[in-house]
């Protein structure tokens, strides 16, 4: 965090709310036994690894609801042979199986978004986006030997990949996040630019090709197109994740230019942007 860590915010809580003080749970990518000691010693109850599993998550918050203050430190970790039960996908097993080639590891983060194909593959097109971003910024970072900048750079995008099934490249940030000889990280810095630009032409490829990620039985039925823009409206004015579920819907009217930029901006999470193209849309047909 920006003025302080996760071990002196909980210690400040603790020290100013006494007994009334919240349980504290630390979320981390790796979990060391002098953290998880240094942990108990600042106040924490528990812990919870990333990637996170959802399952983990509420059994570690549920045991917090019926403990006293004076119960033991509770672990929770995600390994990668815990996976939830598997979904079978059908016909986006193309899909999945071309994101597995460039080591997406489908099979634990589509869970985390209920299953939702589109969903995921939105996430997939703004973690991608950001992450090109997150890597000019490591080189300007490496460049000018601004080690407190660089982790945390590499702390907040390794829990985003690990979360998202970006396994190797979740790694590798955190291998960059420890690190301190340059030569090193300009190594490590080249090995995620091939990874970045590996993920991004796969996720292009599948959106040219793959057309069952344009087509849904689910969206057979073709709805008013300005009921579907006032539907989606509000929700990108909140920056809510299920106007994601509307691009189906939208996709029925491909033909129109405007709404060929507004599901781009919608799956790169753009949603003010979005936002202002409907407003637009809808002004100009009234």
């Amino acid at each position: 965090m920006p003025m302080m860590d996760g071990y002196e915010a909980s210690q400040k809580i603790i020290q100013i709310l006494g007994d009334d003080s919240p349980s504290i749970i630390a979320m981390t990518a790796n979990v060391l036994e002098k953290d998880k000691l240094y942990m108990k010693e600042c106040g924490m109850r528990g812990v919870i690894s990333k990637p996170i599993n959802p399952v983990n998550l509420f059994d570690i918050i549920q045991s917090q609801l019926t403990m006293d203050k004076k119960s033991s430190f509770i672990e929770s970790s995600s390994p990668a042979v815990d996976y939830p039960v598997l979904i079978d996908y059908g016909k986006y097993s193309n899909v999945l199986n071309s994101l597995k080639e460039v080591g997406v590891d489908t099979d634990f983060a589509l869970p985390n978004v209920s299953g939702d194909v589109h969903r995921y593959y939105s996430l997939l097109f703004k973690y991608i986006n950001d992450l090109k971003e997150k890597v000019s910024q490591l080189e300007k970072t490496i460049f000018l030997d601004d080690s407190a900048n660089r982790k945390k750079i590499c702390h907040n995008m390794k829990g985003v990949s690990l979360n998202l099934g970006i396994v190797e490249v979740g790694k590798l940030l955190g291998m960059m996040e420890e690190e301190y000889d340059r030569s090193i990280l300009s190594f490590q810095l080249q090995r995620l630019i091939s990874l970045t630009k590996k993920i991004e032409r796969k996720l292009y490829d599948i959106r040219q090709y793959e057309t069952l990620l344009v087509q849904d039985e689910k969206s057979e039925l073709k709805r008013d197109y300005r009921a579907i823009l006032m539907d989606v409206l509000p929700l990108l004015k909140l920056g809510d994740l299920s106007c994601l579920d509307y691009i189906l819907e939208l996709r029925h009217y491909s033909e129109n230019q405007q709404v060929i930029v507004l599901i781009d901006q919608i799956e790169s999470m753009d949603f003010r942007l979005a936002s202002e193209t409907v407003a637009n849309i809808l002004n100009n047909q009234s």
